[in-house]
């Protein structure tokens, strides 16, 4: 017993020390959050009041997210993070491709004025909605002011994706051009 709590001791120990202490070589790093699903459009929403028991609906044609017949693409959220590495950053601008089948589906512009966040709470999260099924989200262009100087994070390798699991890359988010696999 006493060998078994030794040894569950020392392995939280590595654990702390290899995942609690790892520090990023990048200036910043992004996750991807998720979601990938379907946002609710709430002009689907007029007139569907909630029913009591026993009472007849407002009305009967209400659909979450498109109506059957709507030929429009289902939008999306997708919802990145973005952390500093040891050094501030400031004023990052980010240009975000999602892509299918090596084709690109939408693009959006993030812009966060700071990521000066405290440690147990330390990325800037942004939200953007695109249309469904995206394969892999694509940093396009990224640049910050990173310890005072303005910086194209790109061309200077100070932009990593980073998955939510230690020591595993986000295979979701890949950094360069478009016409890059």
């Amino acid at each position: 017993m006493v060998r078994m709590i030794a040894i569950l001791a020392g392995m939280g120990l590595v654990f702390a020390l290899v995942f609690g202490f790892a520090g990023s070589s990048s200036a910043v790093q992004v996750t991807f959050f998720g979601s990938g699903l379907p946002t609710p459009d709430p002009s689907n929403f007029e007139d569907c009041g909630p029913t009591t028991f026993g009472s007849k609906p407002v009305n009967d044609n209400c659909y979450a997210y498109l109506k059957p017949g709507n030929n429009d693409p289902k939008e999306c959220s997708y919802t990145l993070g973005f952390r500093a590495g040891g050094a501030p950053v400031a004023r990052l601008r980010v240009k975000v491709a999602l892509m299918r089948d090596g084709k690109v589906i939408g693009r959006d512009n993030i812009q966060i004025g700071s990521l000066d966040r405290p440690a147990g709470d330390p990325y800037v999260t942004k939200t953007f909605r695109a249309e469904c099924d995206a394969k892999q989200l694509r940093i396009l262009e990224a640049r910050a002011y990173v310890a005072g100087q303005e910086t194209d994070l790109i061309a200077t390798d100070s932009i990593g994706s980073k998955g939510l699991m230690p020591l595993m890359p986000d295979f979701f988010i890949k950094i360069g051009p478009a016409s890059e696999s």
